[in-house]
């Protein structure tokens, strides 16, 4: 499928919302967690959410539903397992073809990708980077990903802020069907002299990632049609980027999650977004 590349003919105004953009696949108990914290720590009106859903069969899809009926999300829902790059591809042309067609207020301005196991935890955690981003004119804002085949040369995907005017064009790459979707994305933009900067995201608590929630899922749900079910088999244990005090954040979240959501049924979750869907006084 070829990119819709996002329109340079239509500029958002400086309160112009952010897009976030998500792929979910058997994670239906970690989207709903990430999608409440988005609610909990971020005001509604600056955000538009993309949720797409890789043909899950764990009642993902029917949640999903009733968030976009709710107007709290849209939901695109694939008929099979496109894996992530596809679907953030998916997510992000949709948005570039809607750029076209809204008021000029309603347009986005960023893009904010994020993992199905990404949690915000702080109310700070969208403006803060949004700033850094409008102030150092960069196209890429995240943090480094250091492990055995990055050692920091690329932002780690699962909290990710981007500049769609600059990125989401020629030469630069498209997210790609990769153990690291965004490997070609990054370097391209690095090739067209596009910047990327550091911010810390994880690392100063403004967001925590479990890490292989997805993996996990593929091999609890012994899915061995997956073509990442024998990597999911050895790495399917939250790693949460190891910072240390990530675990308690995520506890914490738990905490107000299941106090205000109870059992997750499409209703509950419907419910505890919708509180935060207004300004905050």
């Amino acid at each position: 499928m070829d990119r819709v590349e996002w329109p340079i003919d239509a500029p958002a105004g400086p309160q112009a919302p952010v897009g976030v953009v998500t792929v979910s696949f058997n994670t239906r108990e970690l989207t709903a967690q990430m999608i409440y914290s988005l609610f909990r720590h971020i005001q509604a009106p600056r955000l538009h959410l993309v949720v797409v859903d890789n043909a899950s069969t764990d009642g993902s899809a029917p949640m999903l539903q009733a968030l976009a009926d709710a107007g709290l999300c849209e939901a695109v829902f694939n008929a099979e397992q496109r894996y992530h790059g596809p679907g953030l591809n998916q997510a992000i042309d949709h948005l570039a073809r809607r750029q076209r067609v809204v008021d000029a207020g309603e347009r986005i301005g960023y893009l904010w990708v994020l993992d199905s196991d990404c949690m915000v935890t702080r109310d700070d955690a969208l403006s803060a980077p949004v700033d850094l981003l409008r102030r150092t004119g960069a196209g890429i804002v995240g943090q480094p990903v250091r492990d055995r085949w990055h050692q920091g040369e690329i932002m780690g995907l699962h909290c990710l802020l981007i500049d769609p005017r600059q990125v989401w064009r020629a030469p630069v790459a498209a997210f790609e069907e990769h153990g690291s979707p965004s490997d070609a994305l990054q370097r391209s933009a690095a090739a067209a002299g596009i910047t990327a900067v550091e911010f810390p995201f994880t690392r100063d608590g403004y967001a925590v990632h479990l890490g292989r929630g997805t993996l996990r899922a593929i091999a609890e749900a012994d899915d061995r049609d997956n073509r990442y079910y024998h990597w999911a088999r050895e790495h399917h244990e939250p790693h949460f980027m190891e910072q240390g005090d990530a675990p308690g954040r995520y506890r914490d979240l738990l905490r107000h999650f299941t106090a205000e959501v109870g059992e997750l049924t499409a209703e509950s979750i419907v419910a505890a977004c919708a509180r935060y869907a207004h300004p905050r006084p």
